[in-house]
């Protein structure tokens, strides 16, 4: 065999050699696209909460009603003319 046989050889083993590694290298890239989807998807949820928070501030800043439901509905806040019912569970002897 002369030398040019030999350096051709040598190229296709390299090729082979590089085929090879990059096949494995595919794999991992398919497995990092799974879980880059993954992560976008929960990306989009978490902004998605952003959105819904940014909105809930706003109305707690500017809307005077929106106030008041989440003032009586969370803080029990009664104005001076309401009725408040207080319900005791009967003890149990």
């Amino acid at each position: 065999m002369n030398w040019r046989t030999w350096i051709t050889l040598c190229l296709f083993g390299l090729a082979c050699l590089s085929l090879y590694y990059l096949a494995g290298q595919w794999k991992d890239f398919r497995a990092l696209e799974g879980k880059l989807s993954t992560v976008k998807a929960l990306n989009a949820q978490e902004e998605k909460e952003n959105g819904e928070l940014k909105e809930e501030i706003r109305l707690l800043r500017d809307d005077l009603a929106y106030i008041e439901e989440v003032a009586r509905k969370d803080l029990g806040m009664v104005r001076k003319d309401d009725r408040v019912y207080r319900f005791v569970p009967p003890e149990n002897k």
